[in-house]
């Protein structure tokens, strides 16, 4: 019975050994996880920081450009509005430039338009006068053709009259 107990005992002792190997075996693998565990969380932290700084860095240049960018903006609507008044400004000089140079053509062509009437009128009252002097001796002639066929006409009637009261006695 003792060499049952003794080989019992040794086999506790192996299974006591064996289970102490796995114990230490899983104490160094947890051991090497909570170090690996470590090492990526240090790594992973390292690189948060990294993309936390590259964010504000990214957000000052952002705000920068924006802050360029807006007085870009306004320095470009102060220009747009001068430029704006400076057109109007010329746009009404050029109006009244336009409405003077108007009028003095308008003033010039009534001159010419008046010298040209004249003329017209100088030369067609000459015309007009010939012309009324042949209408007038036309007229006359007429007027005497007329008052001799009249006579031809009444001594005519007086000659056919005569002849009928001869006729009749």
């Amino acid at each position: 019975d003792r060499r049952s107990l003794e080989a019992r005992l040794l086999a506790s002792k192996q299974e006591v050994l064996r289970l102490r190997r796995a114990q230490q075996t899983q104490e160094l693998e947890s051991s090497e996880k909570e170090r690996r565990a470590s090492a990526t969380q240090r790594m992973l932290r390292s690189e948060l920081q990294e993309t936390k700084e590259q964010l504000v860095q990214h957000r000052t240049s952002s705000r920068h450009a924006i802050d360029r960018l807006e007085a870009q903006v306004r320095a470009l609507e102060l220009e747009n509005v001068t430029l704006s008044q400076r057109l109007e400004s010329d746009i009404s000089g050029m109006a009244a430039a336009h409405d003077e140079g108007f009028q003095r053509l308008k003033h010039v062509h009534a001159i010419e338009t008046q010298k040209l009437i004249e003329k017209l009128s100088a030369e067609h009252a000459s015309t007009l006068t010939m012309r009324l002097a042949e209408v007038e001796d036309k007229h006359k002639t007429h007027v005497t053709r007329l008052m001799e066929l009249q006579q031809s006409r009444s001594s005519d009637a007086v000659d056919t009259a005569e002849r009928k009261s001869q006729v009749l006695q």
